[in-house]
């Protein structure tokens, strides 16, 4: 972390800095920190991508929602945070096009799977 001094010789943190940010946010510094520093090792996994080959999670929510069952196994990704990633994203996914007024009304359900987890 970056830390600049003031003439008066103050502490203030870099304008690039996560505690800049939370400052000006008005957020506490410690708590944007944490989650900045657990967000990163989600951002550090080879899974996220900027240029996804195609749309996944648009196609498991058309799955679900024309009535057909969804299995998602996690293969070697099987740290309880890529298990808490996914399904809020899903579960946000889900609530949003629920939300939107779409009409099918098939009841189809979706799994979380990993070998050797359960």
């Amino acid at each position: 972390m970056l830390i600049l001094r003031m003439i008066t010789g103050k502490k203030v943190p870099a304008p690039d800095s996560v505690k800049a940010w939370a400052r000006e946010a008005n957020i506490n510094d410690f708590a944007a920190e944490g989650l900045h520093s657990k967000l990163r090792r989600l951002f550090n996994a080879p899974y996220i991508v900027e240029q996804p080959a195609a749309n996944a999670l648009k196609q498991m929510i058309d799955n679900l929602d024309y009535g057909q069952h969804v299995v998602l196994s996690f293969g070697e990704y099987e740290k309880d945070l890529d298990y808490l990633f996914v399904s809020n994203l899903i579960t946000r996914r889900i609530r949003e096009v629920g939300n939107s007024g779409r009409t099918h009304s098939a009841v189809a359900s979706l799994a979380l799977w990993s070998p050797g987890r359960w």
